[in-house]
């Protein structure tokens, strides 16, 4: 089917809709566009099948053969022995990489070289590349690649489909213009409607007295209340399937885009709580150093029992030692959340809280950055582990520690610059299990005395999950409790599946590993939004009668309503916000202080600078005389600095001229 689609795709210099899951829509289904389409007037169309009775019919191996074999290049004796150039996978490959924020150009310019080597036209260019363009076939950026790559001969036999590498494909007239995108673009803001309406205007009226945007509050939010449930429930979607609450939501935003305040709606919440359950507390350590003394005593006497046993006349066979003389060890607080805990400290909190913990931080880069402070290894497999909430073993010199239900929930942020370095290495994942969202600026707002420091309706819902019963008053007995979907809810789920199912198949690498973690993390938000509408329910002290009574009982399935606001929440919200986060793990160091450079000298409107203004004012010394000037060097070849070199009576004096284009834009 690809084959015989790809074939009318040449033939009638169509745009590239010939792989499978796009060309096989059914009738009645609902073809929605992406959030790129939506701002290009796209709406969302039901699909429609038309028949033409009279039309010829054709094999598969007919269509395949429509076009007749694609020429394949020659072989050149300049060449590097690589036969035939890029195959139509590859080119594929290339288009999709152009949707990465930075890749565009040279990507798109490798893929119309091939597709010149290829023999294609001009029009059948511009409309397999129309998709990944912001206008469409008429983008004004193909007509002088498209010429510019066969003005450079890419069209002759053994050279068209792999061209030469020039020494830079970015000039003074067409410069790398992926260093001044705004790597953020424009996304999605937070789908209000689907929470439940009290939540709704909590919201607006925190975000408001926070001088923020709802996303600020709002992803936080979902990662507290998840985790605060953590596996005392357990979302069941079948017989051999369930899953904890515990979601990990990440804020994405530059310094001073107010993510912190933000988040501390939220984490001030927590800290009132703890205070108002100060004497809960005090009293579980009394009863806690009571049992300490007892079992000293208990353990005193059996010691006595013991000697005496020992030492009678004849020998008597001793005492076994009672389990109450066992040390129950020091007080553990059971903190609501902890901010830089080690691995043994969370073992530790996991026993007296074993429906889970939670950490929060600021800025999880610190987090990453210390995965090998104190182990000598790395404690990324743990934190992998963390996510799932399964049985785990802590290996440690001091002995072992075994946790029945490792499970940590984990909200933050990060700075854009510092993802890459957070996630490097091995891709082992660990970016697939967060709930992104790019914080955009908000807009000033005049303060507000709506919303309260310590909002009581906040503290109120947050207090109700936390007091979900599970553990008894020792926490030695723990016994979480299922909550399955309804019918209506499964069969909503079945569907997002199989869409998932489809979808993953065309992606690949970062994008593909957060895609994958899809159906789990739907699970998970579709029980957190159903007992978050339950907790301000129960909260509220209007609420009367009928709505009263069924609004304080505990959820008994996850509805179908949740459900459906989780997939819409994650397909048009989470997903848009991820792939755009994504794209920034792979930018290496050179590319953030290039950027950091370009960003300073059109902060300042300079037309000209030297090796030490950048070295000094735009770097902060973060980098040597030599690796400021291989920065230069590689701005240079990106067509936004020019050596501008003064004699004068001793040593030449050495300035680069800033391209206009960069004060321009």
């Amino acid at each position: 089917m690809k084959a015989a689609n790809t074939s009318l795709m040449k033939l009638l210099g169509s745009d590239a809709v010939h792989n499978v899951s796009r060309v096989m829509r059914l009738a009645g289904t609902v073809n929605y566009p992406t959030q790129d389409k939506k701002g290009r007037g796209y709406i969302a169309e039901v699909v429609t099948l038309f028949i033409n009775k009279n039309a010829t019919p054709y094999r598969i191996d007919d269509l395949i053969g429509l076009v007749g074999e694609a020429p394949r290049p020659q072989s050149n004796s300049h060449d590097d022995h690589r036969d035939g150039g890029r195959t139509e996978s590859e080119i594929i490959a290339l288009l999709k990489l152009s949707q990465r924020s930075g890749e565009w150009h040279n990507s798109m310019l490798k893929a119309i070289a091939s597709m010149i080597g290829y023999g294609w036209t001009d029009p059948a260019i511009r409309m397999a590349c129309a998709p990944y363009c912001i206008d469409d076939h008429r983008d004004e950026d193909l007509t002088p690649m498209i010429a510019g790559a066969r003005n450079k001969g890419w069209d002759r036999p053994g050279v068209a489909a792999k061209p030469e590498q020039p020494t830079s494909i970015h000039s003074w007239e067409d410069p790398d213009w992926s260093l001044l995108d705004n790597r953020r673009g424009d996304l999605p803001h937070f789908p209000l409607d689907t929470l439940a309406p009290a939540w709704q205007d909590l919201v607006l009226r925190l975000a408001h007295g926070a001088g923020v945007l709802p996303e600020h509050i709002v992803v936080p939010l979902l990662g507290i209340a998840s985790s605060l449930i953590g596996t005392a429930r357990r979302v069941r979607a079948a017989k051999a399937w369930s899953e904890p609450f515990t979601m990990w939501t990440c804020v994405v935003a530059d310094s001073g885009d107010r993510k912190t305040p933000g988040l501390r709606v939220t984490t001030r919440a927590l800290d009132q709580i703890e205070k108002n359950n100060k004497s809960e507390v005090t009293k579980k350590r009394l009863t806690h150093e009571t049992r300490a003394q007892n079992a000293k005593e208990v353990m005193k006497r059996w010691k006595a029992e013991r000697e005496a046993a020992v030492n009678a006349c004849p020998p008597q066979e001793p005492p076994t030692m009672p389990i109450e003389a066992i040390d129950p060890g020091g007080f553990i607080e059971p903190r609501l959340y902890s901010n830089d805990p080690t691995i043994e400290r969370l073992s530790s909190l996991l026993h007296v809280k074993p429906r889970g913990v939670m950490l929060i931080r600021d800025e999880l880069a610190g987090l990453f950055a210390n995965m090998s402070r104190y182990s000598g290894g790395s404690d990324r497999p743990f934190w992998l582990e963390a996510w799932n909430g399964g049985r785990h073993i802590v290996e440690r010199q001091s002995g072992s520690v075994i946790v029945e239900h490792l499970l940590i929930g984990v909200v933050g942020g990060f700075q854009p610059d510092k993802l890459s370095r957070a996630f490097d290495g091995d891709e082992d994942g660990m970016y697939g299990r967060f709930f992104y969202v790019w914080l955009s600026t908000p807009d000033y707002k005049p303060l507000s005395k709506d919303a309260d420091e310590f909002e009581p309706a906040l503290i109120n819902a947050l207090t109700h999950l936390i007091r979900l019963p599970a553990e008894d008053e020792e926490g030695e007995s723990f016994a979480p409790v299922d909550v399955w979907l309804s019918d209506e809810a499964i069969a909503v789920f079945e569907d997002f599946r199989k869409w998932s199912d489809t979808t993953k198949r065309s992606l690949y690498g970062r994008e593909q590993q957060w895609f994958v973690k899809g159906e789990t993390n739907v699970l998970r938000l579709a029980g957190t939004l159903a007992y978050m509408a339950w907790a301000i329910v129960k909260s509220d002290p209007n609420s009367t009668g009928f709505n009263s009574i069924v609004g304080h009982l505990e959820p008994k399935t996850i509805g179908v309503e949740f459900v459906e606001d989780a997939i819409r929440f994650w397909k048009e919200f989470f997903w848009p916000h991820a792939q755009t986060v994504l794209s920034q793990i792979g930018l290496n160091d050179r590319h953030k202080n290039a950027r950091t450079v370009m960003n300073w000298i059109r902060a300042h409107g300079l037309r000209e600078v030297s090796r030490e203004n950048i070295r000094r004012h735009a770097l902060c010394q973060r980098l040597d005389a030599d690796d400021s000037q291989r920065l230069i060097e590689g701005l240079e070849k990106s067509g936004w600095l020019r050596k501008a070199t003064m004699q004068t009576g001793g040593r030449a004096k050495h300035r680069w001229e800033v391209n206009p284009f960069a004060l321009e834009v």
